[in-house]
């Protein structure tokens, strides 16, 4: 099962780079049905999902979509 986000975040792909901003739906599949996630594990997964540094993403809003 899926659980939708809509999410606006930044990212940040160097240390002293430009920041960019994006806002859209962000899906999350889960085998168990059961999506729990915080805004500090959501802003890890963006980063590995956009190949940026750790600390290359900070969420601005995030609101579960129905």
């Amino acid at each position: 099962m899926a659980a939708r986000f809509y999410t606006q975040f930044v990212v940040r792909r160097e240390p002293r780079g430009t920041e960019r901003a994006y806002q859209g739906v962000v899906e999350l599949e889960s085998r168990t049905g059961d999506v729990d996630i915080d805004r500090r594990q959501l802003e890890r997964l963006l980063a590995r999902r956009l190949d940026c540094p750790p600390d290359g993403v900070k969420v601005v809003d995030c609101a579960r979509l129905h």
